[in-house]
């Protein structure tokens, strides 16, 4: 498969003085080529030097062993024999030129995905792009035992089954990537894993877990750090304000850093904050896109892991925005010890500006710079919440308002208070 052996180059005496370590970088770059669907290409551009280098690629298995769907499936089976007994690396290449959307056009995508199924226990990489997600049940419900990380990207949703991911034998798996997979969500996730990242945005809402099988999934990856899950764009979750009352046991997740929920109800996101217990948590995003879907589904009853989140994002701030249209609320807020990003469509969204107002009157009282913009259309919306968000901030000193329509006049009392007399 490299082609005839060039024999002696002209520029034999050259390569013979390159060093070993600069040998080693050259030889390493060349296994990790920076263009997917080139790797072949490039073991025969460094094979073709001389003859020396043509043996030593020839005769080294771990060469071989990363198979991409832009090769003949003759030139795929050939490398698996050539790699031996190493672990193997499977990728449907994408096109450089627009990312992971759309992939490159295979010799022979089914050619591609049964040799990768039928060869998921020697797999410790993945990375795979399809059509439809039931192009990749031969691969996902294949045995991977060390695999260590795997992105299975489907574009549209046509399976009539929730897949036994890697029929439950991924224990080595690390970092996992699914988008429009719906996967056995009562059977847990593998238990190493340390990033992971599920999208469900078109996915039918017969796939998509309970909030409570979410939370009890990741019960049993003890070191996760990193969560991000984006439910469906017209599911709300499945749970009702009553379940927030219900008292449930905390789930510890003590190596979470980052969490990142979209597409989930408020009430969707307030159980699965409440049954957490991420003491190391540094970043929280939510994303609520129902726009009937009132605030206070998320504030009430306040959760520790909210609260906490905006106590630690409000030490020693770098950056605070904030927000408050008719019809949604973003608020950003990023300090040395936290990252907080919510971004609402609600139908109340000045209650946030309240609750703020009430939960963290001695934070907010040292906040020395705010963005605030105000898009409601309502003159007579009164934002009451807004006002005692605003008498809360009583040591700001800077405050840049690019757009305040509607509540201008609720700006200038601010700015006439007593103590904002000398302010800036």
């Amino acid at each position: 498969m490299i082609g005839p052996d060039p024999g002696k180059c002209n520029d034999s005496q050259s390569v013979a003085c390159i060093t070993p370590p600069t040998k080693a970088i050259i030889f390493l770059v060349n296994r990790y080529p920076c263009h997917l669907g080139q790797y072949l290409k490039s073991l025969r551009d460094i094979a073709s030097v001389c003859a020396k280098w043509r043996s030593i690629i020839q005769s080294v298995p771990t060469f071989w062993t990363v198979i991409e769907s832009s090769i003949t499936p003759e030139e795929m089976r050939y490398m698996v024999s050539k790699s031996e007994k190493c672990a193997l690396e499977f990728i449907h290449t994408f096109d450089v030129n627009t990312g992971v959307t759309h992939p490159r056009k295979c010799f022979d995508e089914p050619n591609f995905l049964g040799l990768a199924g039928s060869n998921m226990s020697r797999c410790s990489s993945l990375i795979v792009q399809v059509q439809s997600n039931s192009q990749a049940v031969c691969i996902l419900e294949s045995p991977a035992l060390i695999l260590r990380e795997a992105v299975v990207i489907a574009n549209k949703s046509d399976i009539k089954k929730q897949i036994i991911l890697f029929n439950g034998q991924a224990g080595a798996l690390e970092s996992l990537r699914l988008d429009q997979i719906p996967i056995r969500w009562d059977l847990g996730l593998p238990p190493r894993l340390r990033r992971v990242s599920l999208f469900y945005g078109g996915t039918s809402s017969r796939w998509l877990p309970h909030p409570r099988e979410f939370v009890s999934a990741l019960s049993n990856c003890p070191g996760i750090e990193i969560v991000h899950y984006t439910g469906s764009y017209w599911w709300h979750g499945g749970l009702d304000l009553a379940e927030l009352e219900m008292q449930e046991p905390m789930v510890q997740v003590l190596a979470l850093k980052e969490l990142e929920i979209r597409n989930l109800s408020m009430a969707g996101c307030n159980y699965v904050i409440g049954r957490l217990w991420a003491p190391a948590l540094r970043k929280l995003a939510l994303r609520v896109n129902h726009r009937n879907d009132p605030v206070v589904g998320l504030l009430q009853p306040p959760r520790r892991l909210l609260l906490e989140s905006i106590r630690r994002s409000l030490v020693q701030i770098n950056r605070f925005e904030f927000t408050v249209g008719p019809d949604h609320a973003i608020l950003e807020i990023s300090g040395v010890k936290g990252h907080l990003d919510l971004r609402l469509q609600c139908p109340d969204a000045d209650e946030l500006s309240g609750w703020l107002a009430e939960e963290f009157p001695s934070e907010l009282s040292s906040v020395p710079e705010l963005r605030l913009t105000v898009s409601y259309m309502d003159h007579d919306s009164g934002f009451q919440g807004l006002r005692k968000f605003l008498e809360t901030l009583s040591d700001l000193e800077r405050l840049h308002c690019p757009y305040v329509k509607g509540a201008s006049g609720v700006l200038a009392e601010h700015l006439m208070l007593p103590h904002q007399e000398s302010g800036g």
